[in-house]
């Protein structure tokens, strides 16, 4: 199971890679963001 999902990754483009990187750094920057304002 685990390998199908790195095959998933290893298709993709860098560029696709970087793109979801940066999304992902995104959400991450947020986070704590949201949980101040409980």
């Amino acid at each position: 199971k685990q390998r199908e999902g790195r095959a998933m990754w290893w298709d993709k483009t860098p560029r696709e890679l970087a793109e979801e990187r940066d999304m992902d750094e995104g959400r991450v920057a947020q986070s704590p963001y949201v949980y101040s304002n409980l």
